[in-house]
Parts: structure tokens; sequence; C-alpha cells
């Protein structure tokens, strides 16, 4: 009897361990997937235009304030040209992290990985998508654990992978072709403008060019 009872209480104490693993497992899992919420929010306000509200996450600290909201629409132009996407409405987003965070085991400090795809129909396309994925840019962006929260402490506009695109997009385009910065605001230039033959990156610009005149509300595309 006192070996059945010993038994008993041996299979309960395993299982209360395994319960409580089982609990600290899920609850930095959960941690680990708000990197990729923090990074996905970054994507939705990028696809929305917001740029007020991640101009603080860009280091513009040699650059005029105003040039931020023309970087972060190259940056999405470049990413879109990257992946081959201009013509795309939509797409998905897949997040890819350099470690596992563990809790006083990794450090708080992780680098996120990026690639853009065609916009996927489920959850289960999406996690197919993330499994073959092979082409990505590393270490787009840092993320870091402060006062118990993931923050965006660094985004790598100078990345070898995503620079030279932004560049190239930014002289193709000429940034200022419809509307340049004056001291009152902003002074349209004196261009015709074929809506019906710009080109998708072109049709980008027009409409990121008519939401500055607009003071930054969206604006329907041509």
């Amino acid at each position: 009897m006192k070996k059945i009872d010993t038994f008993v209480s041996t299979v309960i104490g395993l299982l209360g361990l395994s319960f409580f693993a089982l609990i600290v497992f899920v609850s930095i899992l959960g941690e680990n997937h708000r990197i990729d919420f923090l990074v996905k929010g970054f994507f939705s306000d990028l696809k929305e235009g917001n740029y007020t509200t991640l101009c603080p996450l860009l280091n513009l600290e040699n650059q005029r304030s105003d040039t931020c909201p023309d970087r972060l629409f190259l940056l999405e132009l470049a990413l879109l040209s990257r992946f081959n996407l201009l013509e795309s409405d939509d797409y998905s987003l897949i997040i890819s992290r350099d470690h596992f965070w563990l809790p006083f085991v990794t450090s708080g400090r992780v680098d996120v990985g990026i690639a853009l795809s065609e916009k996927k129909k489920n959850m289960f396309e999406e996690w197919m998508a993330q499994l073959k994925n092979n082409d990505r840019i590393d270490r787009f962006m840092t993320v870091e654990r402060q006062g118990g929260a993931w923050v965006i402490t660094a985004v790598h506009l100078d990345s070898p992978a995503l620079a030279p695109v932004m560049a190239d997009m930014a002289k193709k385009l000429d940034i200022g072709r419809y509307v340049v910065k004056s001291a009152a605001g902003y002074t349209l230039q004196p261009i015709e403008i074929d809506v019906q033959n710009l080109s998708h990156a072109e049709r980008r610009l027009f409409e990121h060019s008519l939401k500055k005149l607009s003071g930054g509300k969206p604006v329907n595309r041509p």
C-alpha cells in the first residue's frame, strides 16, 4: 500500500511539474510572438502611410525631419521592388527572428529578418510560405526587451540588401517630381501628368505626393 501511495504521489508530482513547464513554455512562446505582432504593426502603419508614427524609429540625425515620410515611402517601394510586388495592392509579411528568446538565457535583443510575398488566403498558406522562404532581408529590424515589453530600437535602412535598391528607386523616380517642400508648405511642380501611362512605381509616387498636399490624409490611387 505504501508503494502505491508513493507511486501515485510521484505521478501527481510529475504531472504537476509537466503542467507548470507547459505554462512556462506557452508564456515564453507568447512573448516571442509579441515580436511578430510588433513587426506586423510596423508594416501595417507603413501600408497605411502612417509615417508620423514610424518616423521616431528611423535614425535621421543628419537629415531634415521632413525627409522622413519620403524615406519611409521609398522603403516600402524598395521592398516591393525587391520582392517583385510593385504591381500588387497587398502582400503578406514573412518574419524571421535570429534566435528564440529565452529569459535569463538568451539576449534581450533580437534581430528580425523579413520577406514579402503575394497575399496569402489563410494562416496555413502563410505558415507554408514561412517554411519555404529562403530569400529574405536579414537584420532588417532590431527589437529589444525594455521594461518587460518589446520595442523597436532600429530599422536598418543601410542594409546591403536594401540600401542600393532604395538609392536606385530614388534616382529613377525623382521624389520631388510632382511636389517640392517650400517655406509655406509644398509647391506643385509645373509638369503634365499622363495618369494612364504611369508605371506602378510612378503611380505610387503620385499618390504619395498628393498625400503630402492633403496633410497626410489618404488619397485614392489614380
